[in-house]
C-alpha cells in the first residue's frame, strides 16, 4: 500500500469549548497514541480529511502525516485508527491515528467489498453477508485497505468462506478459515411451502400405511374364513387323494 501524504497542526487547547469553536473554524480534531510515547492532539483541516477519504477506496489508510509544531516540523507514519461521525450529518468528527513502524507488522481488520450481483440472487435467492472484515496481519507496506470479493458466481444455497479468498503471500490471515463470509439462501415462503410439502408427503404416507394397515386386518379376517374353507377343501382333497391312493 503507498502511503498518503497529510499536514496537521499540534493542538495546545483543549475542552468541550474548544473542540466546538475546533470545527466550527473548519478543523477536525484527531489524535495520535503510539505504543512507546504520549498521545499527541492535532488539528486537520476539514476539506482536507474530507478528500482524503473520497478518494481512498478504504478505511485503513497509510498516512505520513507532516506536523506542524512551534519549533518545526516532524513527520509520523500512522495509519487510521478510529474514526466519530456525526450521527445525522455523517460528518466526521474526530480522528484518531496509530503511529506505527514501518519494519514491524500491524493487525487490521480489512474491510470487505462485494462485487457483482450472484446467480442465486438472480434466481431469486438472498445474499446474507455473515462477514463485512476479515483480519489480516502484515507490514505496513503491504497492508490491504479493502478486499474485493466478486459473488457473481455465487449459487443458490452456496456460501463463500475465508478459505476461499485469494490472500496475497505477503499477508498472514488472522480470521478462522472455516467462517462464512457470505451465502445466498432460499426466500422464507419458498422454505415454509417446501416444508410444508414434505409434511403432506410425510402425512399421505401415513394414510397410506393406515389404509394397508386396515386391508390387512380384512385380509387376515377373510384369510381365516378361507383356511375353514381351505381345511375342508383340503380334507376333501385329502380324501380324493384317499380314493385314489386306495
Amino acid at each position: 500500500m503507498k502511503s498518503i501524504k497529510l499536514k496537521a497542526e499540534q493542538r495546545l487547547r483543549f475542552g468541550k469549548n474548544q473542540v466546538k469553536k475546533l470545527r466550527k473554524d473548519g478543523y477536525v480534531p484527531t489524535i495520535i497514541y503510539g505504543e512507546k510515547s504520549d498521545p499527541k492532539c492535532l488539528r486537520i483541516k476539514d476539506e482536507d480529511i474530507s478528500r482524503l477519504f473520497r478518494e481512498s477506496t478504504g478505511s485503513n489508510l497509510l498516512i505520513e502525516l507532516e506536523i506542524q509544531l512551534d519549533k518545526g516540523t516532524e513527520t509520523e507514519m500512522v495509519i487510521t485508527h478510529q474514526l466519530t461521525r456525526d450521527a445525522i450529518s455523517r460528518k466526521l468528527i474526530h480522528l484518531d491515528f496509530l503511529k506505527i513502524d514501518m519494519n514491524k507488522e500491524i493487525t487490521t481488520h480489512v474491510p470487505i467489498k462485494y462485487a457483482g450481483t450472484p446467480v442465486g440472487v438472480v434466481q431469486g435467492g438472498i445474499l446474507v453477508h455473515n462477514l463485512n472484515s476479515i483480519e489480516m496481519k502484515s507490514l505496513p507496506k503491504d497492508m490491504l485497505d479493502v478486499y474485493d470479493l466478486d459473488i457473481s458466481t455465487l449459487e443458490l444455497e452456496k456460501s463463500i468462506k475465508v478459505s476461499d479468498l485469494n490472500i496475497p503471500s505477503e499477508v498472514t490471515l488472522i480470521t478462522q478459515e472455516e467462517r462464512t463470509i457470505c451465502h445466498i439462501e432460499l426466500p422464507k415462503i419458498v422454505q415454509e411451502v417446501e416444508e410444508e410439502t414434505e409434511g403432506e408427503e410425510g402425512e399421505e404416507g401415513a394414510e397410506g400405511d393406515e389404509k394397508d394397515g386396515e386391508s390387512g386386518e380384512k385380509k387376515e379376517g377373510s384369510s381365516t374364513e378361507e383356511s375353514k374353507d381351505g381345511e375342508a377343501k383340503n380334507s376333501g382333497d385329502t380324501d380324493k387323494k384317499g380314493e385314489s391312493n386306495a
